[in-house]
């Protein structure tokens, strides 16, 4: 009788402990589950885009740095995506370049690989003459002709003159 106190004070410990156990391994799982799911997605989509699915991208759920390491990597497969793009063009203006017999095939069949590479509605071809040192039109596609006007190169004008003073 003298101990029952004690017993039950070793007892209601035995239970808060195990209790306040349970708790704490419930929000370990919890927590840890919320951690690693984000990881485990993004490793899932790392995957599919290295497998060569570019479309994949992550879900960008929160504002901290599991959000910060998704919007990264949904940023990079856009970066990727975009340079193989740039590089599909390349060889595909590169083929149309090789192998023409006549500056007029060459001419058209360039501008019909820049206006598909593009998506542009026009394209217009210009040859510099050396002598002159005047681009003169020589073809286009899409572009009114009678208002193809050459021009000095030393004096670009147009798309040519805002390309060449930004460099």
């Amino acid at each position: 009788e003298l101990n029952e106190p004690i017993r039950e004070m070793i007892r209601n410990f035995v239970l808060i402990f195990f209790i306040t156990g349970i708790i704490i391994i419930i929000a370990a799982i919890f927590i840890s589950r919320t951690i690693s799911q984000p990881i485990v997605d993004m490793n899932n989509v790392a995957q599919q885009i290295s497998a060569g699915d570019l479309s994949k991208r992550n879900k960008v759920k929160s504002i901290d740095e599991l959000g910060s390491l998704a919007a990264g990597f949904n940023h990079l497969a856009d970066a990727i995506q975009s340079k193989l793009h740039i590089q599909e063009n390349v060889v595909s203006i590169s083929k149309t370049m090789l192998g023409k017999s006549s500056i007029e095939e060459f001419g058209l069949g360039l501008i019909n690989q820049l206006i598909e590479s593009c998506d542009a509605v026009m394209g217009c071809f210009y040859i510099l003459d050396g002598s002159s040192f005047e681009y003169k039109h020589y073809l286009s596609i899409g572009a009114n002709e009678a208002m193809m006007r050459s021009f000095k190169s030393e004096e670009m004008e147009g798309i040519f003159g805002i390309s060449h003073h930004r460099r």
